[in-house]
């Protein structure tokens, strides 16, 4: 039998692990108003589906970082959302990798699906989620900027507005 010393250790480790599992999928840039201009009129120019979230739902964005080519700059942002929820329905939410060109141009987004959320950041020329290289964890982009599909989190991604 074990003791309640013991137990409690294993408590304390089983809390303290959980504790970095959650704090790792935190966003760790600088907080982005997507519903406030420069970034709401970006996204409305560009086609952006999402910006009816600034509306009732929930559009939480973070800075990953920026890839640059010899021409061309493009910034990355984590961005998790909720929707409203409609009369007899429910609200839903998601992760989204946004790609801008320059600051100044919406380019698209790859969709990551529904939460548990990934932490997003960016290394050299492409951007990365935590899982691992087997289940599809970067969007690795080349001076014509970002592919078109890649593999993420165990699933085909497309770039879409």
């Amino acid at each position: 039998m074990m003791d309640l010393a013991r137990i409690g250790v294993i408590v304390g480790l089983v809390l303290a692990f959980a504790g970095v599992a959650v704090a790792q999928t935190e966003p760790k840039g600088s907080e982005i108003n997507l519903c406030l201009p420069p970034y709401r009129t970006i996204l409305a120019e560009g086609g952006f589906s999402g910006i009816g979230n600034c509306s009732g739902g929930t559009l939480r964005a973070n800075e990953a970082g920026e890839i640059t080519f010899a021409e061309e700059s493009y910034e990355i942002i984590d961005c998790r959302y909720t929707t409203a929820s409609g009369p007899g329905g429910s609200a839903h939410g998601g992760q989204r990798i946004l790609i801008f060109e320059g600051r100044k141009k919406y380019v698209g987004q790859y969709a990551l699906g529904t939460p548990p959320f990934h932490r997003v950041w960016v290394q050299g020329n492409s951007v990365y989620i935590d899982v691992s290289a087997s289940e599809g964890n970067k969007i690795k982009f080349d001076e014509r900027g970002p592919p078109q599909n890649a593999y993420l989190a165990q699933a085909p991604a497309s770039l879409f507005k």
